[in-house]
């Protein structure tokens, strides 16, 4: 039981990693299409 705790969290952490670093990536690409669009 513990161990099926501890890795439920480990893979939840996982996701929640991924989906930041998505956001942020996301967030970037929009930056730099802003920044060509933009260039002032």
């Amino acid at each position: 039981m513990n161990c099926k705790f501890s890795s439920y969290n480990v893979v939840h952490g996982c996701l929640r990693l991924t989906q930041i670093v998505a956001v942020f990536n996301s967030q970037n690409k929009l930056w730099q299409v802003r920044k060509y669009l933009d260039p002032a």
